[in-house]
């Protein structure tokens, strides 16, 4: 295929808590993007920023969000015996089961990040009032 690199993803536990990590910021973003934007406003993946997880320049209400957003996510233990269970692979990963992987955990992921969104933009509302 014209312009695709076979790029694989492999590493230990770490690495993919990192992985997850940075997706869930990714993921959380949209989330607020489609929460304040609705459809008025469409947005893309370009406004995403994948190199964002430790940004100097975030707010203490972004580091609460994202830390309770891990917490909520890694606090499970179905997730942790996976991602236990991706990290002992021996093979690497290609992109297409990467990909799969990611939509295995939509459930979780989604709870995690809509979840603190939620409470995050009803206590914004609400010192509004």
């Amino acid at each position: 295929m014209e312009g695709f690199r076979d790029v694989f993803w492999k590493g230990d536990i770490i690495v993919w808590n990192n992985l997850f990590r940075h997706y869930l910021i990714c993921l959380n973003l949209a989330f607020v993007l489609l929460f304040t934007n609705k459809e008025e406003c469409p947005f893309d993946w370009t406004q995403i920023p994948i190199l964002w997880l430790d940004d100097p320049n975030r707010t203490p209400e972004q580091k609460d969000i994202h830390d309770e957003i891990f917490h909520n996510f890694f606090g499970d233990e179905s997730v942790r015996t996976y991602i236990e269970a991706l990290s002992l692979r021996d093979s690497p990963i290609r992109h297409n089961q990467l990909t799969a992987y990611l939509r295995d955990l939509p459930t979780y992921t989604y709870s995690a990040s809509w979840q603190s969104t939620i409470a995050t933009n009803d206590a914004i509302s609400y010192r509004r009032t």
